[in-house]
């Protein structure tokens, strides 16, 4: 397991006891014995080098007393146990989940997912209007008649933009034409 939950209150209340290097001990075992989902060895000095505390060896086997069980094979915290467990079976559950979802033979009359049904659509809706009413009034007001200028039709007709020259630049344009 890469994560599990950890609740401060319950931890503080079992170990405000320990020195600093007793709960330093105590925090890497649970780690190790999380991330590894397996007991210790039964060997204490193997476990010092597993926990990367091989100079306080006495401090963890008050650990190992107080909170884990000895068993044939090693050491074990039952809470580990029980909250690896937990997590197994909730991943088992979500396993034959999927698999009784997924292995469905397919409906002809089910609606398409939302990912086939909006893959192609286009981005911007086509009644989309980029230009707010005080805009359009504004170029309305301000407009130049595009019938007496060529390169202002030409820009019109080649450009494709989604919105219009804007009337200033109209014109510039037609200024500049006429002085050409």
């Amino acid at each position: 397991m890469h994560y599990y939950q950890f609740n401060i209150g319950d931890y503080q209340s079992h170990t405000s006891h320990l020195s600093e290097i007793e709960d330093l001990a105590y925090r890497r075992m649970l780690d190790w014995c999380y991330l590894h989902e397996k007991q210790f060895p039964l060997d204490l000095d193997e476990i010092s080098r597993l926990v990367r505390m091989r100079t306080h060896s006495e401090s963890i086997a008050i650990v190992l007393r107080e909170f884990f069980e000895r068993t044939e094979d090693g050491w074990i915290h039952l809470r580990v146990v029980q909250e690896i467990l937990k997590v197994g079976i909730k991943s088992e559950k979500a396993s034959e989940s999927a698999k009784a979802r997924w292995g469905k033979p397919k409906d002809a009359n089910a609606l398409p997912s939302h990912s086939d049904r909006y893959a192609t659509q286009d981005p911007v809706p086509m009644t989309h209007d980029p230009l707010h009413k005080t805009q359009k009034k504004m170029i309305k007001d301000h407009s130049v008649d595009k019938s007496k200028d060529p390169a202002l039709q030409k820009l019109d007709r080649d450009s494709k933009l989604a919105t219009p020259v804007p009337a200033a630049i109209r014109a510039k344009l037609a200024a500049l034409r006429g002085s050409a």
